[in-house]
């Protein structure tokens, strides 16, 4: 069993919100709230300390520095999820300021296509994801602000489901 509360964070048009997010299995929904968020912080952000230290044959400059080395691509490798599977929605309701839908198909292009006719923009570069989670049988919580909310109202959701292989939330996508 997985329970994520996520703070959503978002600047522009409130029509224009949209989020979507791959999940190994339908999910129940709730609000949480900023302050879990702020004592969050309070305890786990770094805090950092300054320490001069001298170096035996540095005088300053780059000689004191290691190269960096040359990182590699991230490696994302997905299929397009099947050819030309309906997409159904599964649960769809509203939770908080959000209007939600939770849907599946066995075809990452229908879905895609399917996302984006319905307010859900996703960019090109994430037909692929799309097509990667569609392979593995994910649903996909589709969120929308209500018609009369604004941006000001969003507020962090809780998102919770069952998993026998997942005990994360997937961040590819997001």
């Amino acid at each position: 069993n997985v329970t994520a509360h996520i703070q959503v964070a978002y600047q522009g048009d409130a029509e224009s919100f949209s989020w979507v997010l791959p999940l190994p299995s339908v999910p129940t929904l709730g609000v949480g709230t900023d302050l879990l968020f702020t004592a969050l912080r309070g305890v786990t952000d770094p805090r950092f300390f300054l320490t001069w230290e001298s170096v035996s044959g540095c005088s300053g400059g780059d000689q004191c520095f290691p190269s960096p080395e040359a990182g590699g691509g991230d490696g994302v490798d997905a299929g397009d999820g099947g050819e030309n599977g309906p997409v159904v929605v599964l649960v769809e309701g509203e939770v908080g300021p959000y209007d939600y839908k939770v849907v599946q198909s066995d075809s990452g292009d229908a879905l895609f296509a399917w996302l984006n006719e319905n307010g859900y923009d996703q960019p090109e570069a994430s037909k692929p994801l799309v097509g990667h989670y569609v392979n593995q049988e994910f649903v996909f919580l589709a969120l929308k602000l209500l018609k009369d909310k604004s941006v000001g109202d969003l507020q962090p959701v809780v998102v919770s489901y069952t998993s026998d292989e997942f005990a994360c939330v997937p961040l590819k996508l997001t």
